[in-house]
């Protein structure tokens, strides 16, 4: 395979760390063992050049050869990710909650059986959103309706 080569200026190897270890994280942030080996091997070979752009005080480096970024800079990025995640979860939530409820009401009201399940899913999706735009969780409660089936 042959090799090619990218040039960065400080800055832009500032920005393209940033954005690799983002992109490995998400790989495997919850994994006990590294499961994106490839995406893990990139990250390593990016972050080890991090002396000729002056970042070398971002890393911690093992006499493995494997670099790990400092907990400072881990936690700058973090702050990033977890704005993604908010917004993620903001977007998602009303998602999972409509699908649920049109597949509820679908399976359970006879008068909706010819109902198309995107369309309704989708008006279910907008109140949830709206209701959250408004509301945030204020008036999100789990109701038990069935507590016997649940012993």
């Amino acid at each position: 395979m042959k090799v090619k080569s990218i040039q960065f200026t400080n800055e832009e190897y500032k920005t393209l760390v940033r954005l690799v270890f983002m992109g490995e994280w998400v790989v495997n942030a919850f994994n006990i063992e590294i499961k994106g080996q490839p995406e893990y091997e990139l990250s390593n070979k990016v972050f080890s050049e991090s002396a000729k752009f002056g970042l070398e005080d971002w890393f911690n480096k093992f006499d493995s050869g494997e670099y790990e970024m400092k907990e400072e800079k881990i936690m700058e990025i973090i702050d990033d990710i977890n704005v993604y995640n908010l917004n993620t979860f903001w977007e998602t939530l009303p998602q999972l909650l409509a699908n649920r409820d049109a597949e509820i009401i679908i399976q359970s009201n006879p008068a909706f059986k010819n109902v198309d399940f995107e369309d309704l899913s989708e008006d279910l999706e907008e109140i949830y959103k709206n209701e959250f735009e408004e509301n945030g969780l204020t008036n999100l409660y789990l109701v038990d309706e069935n507590p016997a089936e649940l012993n």
